[in-house]
């Protein structure tokens, strides 16, 4: 897997489960449904599985941040920006 040029980054599986909240609990007002696509929002629900990715890339402009359900769209989703 190729890796995109960056100073940090945080991969997080199932935040929610290590402070035993529901994945609605936990996405509830983090417009997560803004953070993702809405397919991968519902599957995320349905699966109760979320992964997140925090990219700070070599350039000033902030963050990138993706939110999927599976490990598989979170590899798929950071080789388009690698």
């Amino acid at each position: 897997m190729k890796w995109p040029k960056h100073h940090c980054m945080y991969i997080t599986h199932n935040m929610h489960k290590s402070k035993y909240d529901t994945i609605q609990e936990y996405t509830n007002g983090e417009n997560y449904d803004n953070e993702c696509d809405p397919e991968d929002y519902k599957k995320i629900l349905e699966l109760d599985e979320i992964w997140e990715c925090q990219i700070y890339p070599v350039t000033s402009i902030g963050f990138i941040n993706i939110v999927v359900p599976t490990w598989e769209r979170l590899v798929e989703e950071i080789a388009k920006i690698a």
